[in-house]
């Protein structure tokens, strides 16, 4: 008996195959596996902000962070906190390995005193200016209220566009009734990139969906 002939390889179905089920594994699971992003996160540790919030916070980002593809060639993130200055992280501290990234999480430090976001907006800025440019760069703010000192609004201002001008997109998620809407305006393309979350405990439940709106979004970009 002759076999019939066929213009396609098993390889090349195997492949074919293999990227429908990645394909369909991006789509049930949320996790981008093509994109490659550097993703900074701005966790608010004023001083209104106490133990437990801190705690939740951290979580959150936790879970936002396990929705990218965390891994050397992949995404990669990482965390700065702030209260009345802003930790300095240096460009080793962007992980591009999840469980490396989640334990630098926990390790955060809690800067406490006056709500002064503008200092780690200047310093996501300075951190993504490390990464290459085929990366696409995201910040995703959190914060439980407005700027404890209102001289910082118009410096805030002018560090947002600096993001802007730099291609960086922002996503910021409001905790509680304390913020203002017009402050984080400037931060965003659209005002649905903002998120509002009504307590901090309610961030756990948060989480799912606001990953998935990040996810959806930033690979839209």
């Amino acid at each position: 008996m002759v076999k019939a002939s066929t213009p396609y390889s098993t390889t090349l179905v195997l492949s074919v195959i293999s990227r429908l089920f990645l394909f369909f594994l991006d789509r049930t699971t949320g996790i981008i596996k093509t994109l490659r992003a550097a993703i900074v996160f701005l966790v608010d540790t004023s001083s209104f902000v106490g133990t437990l919030g801190f705690r939740s916070q951290k979580e959150f980002v936790k879970s936002i962070a396990s929705s990218f593809n965390l891994g050397e060639g992949n995404s990669q993130a990482a965390i700065i906190t702030y209260g009345f200055t802003s930790s300095q992280p240096r460009p080793s501290d962007i992980y591009d390995n999840l469980i490396a990234f989640e334990q630098a999480v926990d390790d955060a430090i809690y800067i406490g005193g006056r709500r002064r976001l503008r200092y780690a907006v200047d310093g996501a800025e300075t951190l993504l200016r490390t990464v290459r440019p085929e990366f696409l760069k995201i910040v995703v703010l959190l914060t439980s209220g407005k700027q404890s000192e209102p001289q910082d609004v118009p410096f805030l201002k002018e560090s947002f566009k600096t993001l802007s001008a730099l291609c960086i997109k922002v996503f910021a998620v409001a905790i509680g009734d304390d913020h203002d809407r017009e402050e984080l305006l400037p931060a965003v393309d659209r005002s649905e990139d903002i998120f509002t979350v009504a307590t901090f405990e309610s961030l756990a439940q948060q989480a799912q969906p606001i990953s998935k709106a990040i996810t959806d979004r930033a690979g839209q970009l």
